[in-house]
This record gives structure tokens, sequence and C-alpha cells, in this order.
């Protein structure tokens, strides 16, 4: 049960990483601001930096990330397990991708 714990943590910190470094770039770029987490990146969705289900992927991420933060009595032990096991993936996704923002700017 510890691990899963940590592992909530741990996915809390990179998720919110993805947003700090996404951002950055809507900083830079005076692109709009955005409303809350998710819509960080629909706004790299609409400067063509994401593609639409890749964004759809992380707006969820974000989402879960806020259940986590603000309501993590409401969130399934067994769901959160599952998440880690599965999910980790799209962030080495976003790492690819954000590299290759980088690359472009």
């Amino acid at each position: 049960m510890e691990a899963v714990f940590r592992g909530a943590h741990n996915f809390i910190v990179a998720i919110e990483g993805m947003i700090d470094l996404c951002n950055h770039v809507i900083t830079k770029n005076n692109f709009r601001e955005p409303n809350d987490y998710a819509d960080t990146f629909r706004i790299m969705k609409e400067q063509a930096l994401f593609d639409e289900s890749f964004t759809a992927v992380l707006m969820q991420m974000a989402r879960f990330r806020n259940r986590l933060v603000h309501i993590y009595w409401e969130v399934d032990v067994i769901e959160l397990h599952n998440i880690i096991q599965t999910r980790l993936d799209d962030i080495h996704e976003f790492q690819s991708r954000f590299k290759d923002i980088i690359k472009g700017a």
C-alpha cells in the first residue's frame, strides 16, 4: 500500500512537471493564459504542438492529478495502482514529444 502512495506522489510530480514545461512554452511564446491545468495542454494543441488524441490523454492526466491532490480520499487505490502500472508510457511519450518541441524552438 505504501508503494502505491509513493507512486501517486511521483505521478503527481511528473504531471506537474509536464504542466510546468508547457507553461514555459506558453509564456515564452505569448500564447493565451490557461484557465486550468488541463487547459495548458489544450493550448499546446491549439498551437499545433500536440495532436488531438495525445492532448486528450494529457488532459485526463491533469484532471486525475487534481483528484489525487484535492479529493484523494475518493480515489480508488486499485484504480490508482492500475493507472501507475499502465500509463507511465504517456509520460515517456510526453518527454519525447517535448524534446521535439524544444529542438524546433
